[in-house]
């Protein structure tokens, strides 16, 4: 029984040829992009979306002062609270599944409403 299966799983049938030839390939970076921003009142929520490559999102946040960021997130949106007419600043990022970090989105300007 050993010879015959040894002699049968032997066959080119059963061999791959990707096995043996390289493989090209480049990993896509991760980006990602400031979509809808609905404010109510003192409520804002921030939506965005990224490409395949994006396996969770770095978020930075600017009311006054240096950027704070919120790192790791697997949700496509946030909710903010703020007072009447305070400015926020929002941006960005993608992250690959190996941790890699894309390029920040651009800025998008947020305005609490009355």
């Amino acid at each position: 029984m050993q010879a015959l299966f040894a002699k049968r799983i032997s066959s080119p049938r059963y061999v791959s040829a990707i096995r043996t030839e390289p493989v090209e390939s480049t990993p896509q970076v991760a980006t990602a992009a400031i979509g809808t921003v609905s404010v109510r009142r003192s409520t804002a929520v921030v939506r965005w979306t990224g490409n395949l490559a994006a396996d969770t999102y770095d978020l930075a946040v600017r009311r006054a002062g240096a950027w704070r960021i919120v790192t790791g997130l697997r949700a496509t949106s946030r909710r903010f609270r703020g007072r009447t007419r305070q400015v926020m600043r929002v941006r960005i990022r993608g992250e690959t599944i190996d941790g890699v970090a894309g390029e920040w989105s651009g800025v998008r300007r947020v305005v609490f409403g009355r």
